[in-house]
């Protein structure tokens, strides 16, 4: 989709080879120079990775489901944008060919690849087998150039892995950061953390996380901290254990209200972490009324920071 507006795409099956292997695949659906552009209640598998949103304005990827794929959603040089109701599991990267993993990834490429309000809310994202992969990763590459992201709102979103960057925001101004759950998985690896560098303003609060790292080397200023949950964690042996926050899951398919928490529990009572909402990959109805909920939001700011 390149140089259009007011585009939808919506109920598609967006897929590779299907030979088992991301490796030798394309992208799913890149948009480039356009507006208005919406990807609803879609299906992305084995593919390079699932969409690429570049230099275009008021975009929505919503209600989608992504699986098997190198890389989830990249995002650059994007004035508007909401992320919403993704199910995005099982990510299969090519760490021979040097892939750095994310599920959402929103970076600066280009002379001016600066992105501005966006909002990614209600969210799951779960690893898989095939190694560590990110959740939420932003930063500036131009950042030297002094080009600096503003107003990106996280909230809601629940991921599950063994990398650090569970929920990673640097170079930003206006962020916040509410209401996620950041967990380990079973597989053994890096404990996952919300992990902040060089912020001008932010709100972090009523998360769920082992680790809260704010990097020393890029300080942040004008950050507000509160009503945050630590999960036990082994090294630092600060924490609740998570046994006594989330249900334990066994194999088959994932029950997303579990994902809220045991009811009762520290995170219940503290009004932290995520709860499930209806839709995740999966929107109801069809695409006229799925069209009447998503359309009347390009025509208000997508990402509501308290800060800016």
């Amino acid at each position: 989709v390149n140089r259009s507006k007011n585009v939808v795409i919506t109920g598609f099956d967006v897929t590779g080879s299907l030979n088992g292997s991301s490796f030798d695949d394309a992208h799913g659906i890149i948009v480039t120079d356009s507006s208005r552009i919406a990807v609803l209640d879609s299906t992305f598998r084995q593919l390079r990775g699932a969409t690429v949103f570049g230099r275009s304005d008021d975009v929505i990827f919503a209600g989608n489901s992504v699986t098997e794929v190198r890389e989830g959603v990249n995002i650059g040089q994007v004035r508007g944008g909401l992320f919403e109701r993704n199910y995005m599991t099982n990510m299969q990267p090519n760490y021979a060919a040097g892939d750095h993993p994310d599920n959402f990834q929103v970076q600066a490429g280009g002379t001016n690849g600066i992105s501005t309000d966006l909002a990614f809310r209600s969210n799951i994202i779960i690893e898989g087998t095939s190694g560590p992969v990110g959740g939420i990763f932003i930063r500036s590459e131009k950042i030297a150039q002094g080009l600096r992201h503003s107003n990106i709102s996280i909230e809601n979103n629940y991921y599950e892995g063994t990398y650090r960057h569970g929920i990673s925001v640097s170079n930003t101004d206006g962020v916040v950061i509410t209401g996620n759950t950041v967990l380990d998985s079973a597989r053994v690896g890096v404990t996952s953390a919300i992990i902040t560098s060089d912020l001008k303003g932010a709100l972090i609060a009523n998360n769920i996380a082992p680790l809260y790292l704010a990097r020393a080397e890029a300080p942040s200023t004008g950050v507000v901290s509160r009503n945050n949950i630590d999960v036990w964690e082994t090294k630092t042996k600060v924490g609740i254990a998570q046994s006594a926050l989330f249900e334990a899951r066994g194999p088959g398919d994932i029950n997303f209200d579990a994902l809220s928490g045991l009811a009762g529990s520290a995170a219940r009572q503290a009004g932290a972490g995520f709860r499930n909402v209806a839709g995740v990959g999966n929107l109801a109805g069809d695409a006229a009324a799925q069209m009447a909920i998503y359309m009347p939001q390009f025509d208000n700011n997508f990402a509501t920071s308290l800060l800016v």
